[in-house]
């Protein structure tokens, strides 16, 4: 059962620390969130169809990864799509 109460959300916020900013590399095809994660772009999950078909991605994933782990992992991109003009332009094109 969630807990949304004050109490629980001050408790969270004093146990959790945030970083005061997000930061991303267009060039080297990184960021890191307010948690202090980093996330590498590895272009799109078409480029590996066998995770595809073994329903870990579809088609519309981005392959990423975090902190360096050699397995990639499906992601919102909204954030990436801030730093990255390509990955804009690209979702432009697939909704035309």
């Amino acid at each position: 059962m969630l807990d949304h109460s004050m109490r629980c959300v001050r408790q969270v916020l004093a146990e959790k620390k945030l970083a005061d900013r997000v930061t991303g590399d267009c060039v080297k095809r990184t960021w890191t969130d307010m948690y202090g994660d980093n996330y590498s772009f590895h272009g799109s999950a078409k480029q590996q169809p066998e995770l595809i078909k073994q329903g870990y991605f579809s088609e519309s994933d981005y392959l990423i990864r975090r902190n360096g782990e050699e397995r990639f992992f499906p992601f919102d991109t909204e954030i990436f799509k801030l730093f990255a003009p390509e990955l804009r332009s690209s979702a432009r094109k697939a909704k035309a």
